[in-house]
């Protein structure tokens, strides 16, 4: 049996985000080496790039749920305000399997 990449991992979790938790435009992931931070969402003229810096499998799992909520509260409010927290709360719970709805 094939081991699952970590690439593959992130963008099955990204997969599910898509469907439970929709962005208003498309996302794309893209794993990076950097000392600075653990990840950063940018939207461009095709959408939302999510990078994820490289590291251990659950650090990169968070980060890609910190990532989608910056997507999903994109121009609403502050960095890592009010919203955010309640997206970043909507999407932990769909990867970490504790909504089912």
């Amino acid at each position: 049996m094939a081991r699952v990449t970590t690439l593959q991992l992130l963008e099955k979790h990204a997969a599910i985000l898509a469907l439970r938790c929709p962005l208003r435009r498309p996302a794309r992931l893209r794993l990076v080496k950097s000392k600075a931070n653990h990840g950063a969402t940018y939207l461009c003229r095709d959408g939302f790039w999510l990078t994820i810096t490289r590291g251990s499998r659950a650090v990169m799992l968070d980060t890609l749920i910190h990532e989608w909520a910056h997507a999903r509260a994109w121009g609403r409010g502050k960095d890592h305000g009010d919203k955010w927290g309640i997206e970043y709360a909507r999407a932990y719970r769909v990867v970490i399997g504790e909504d089912k709805a």
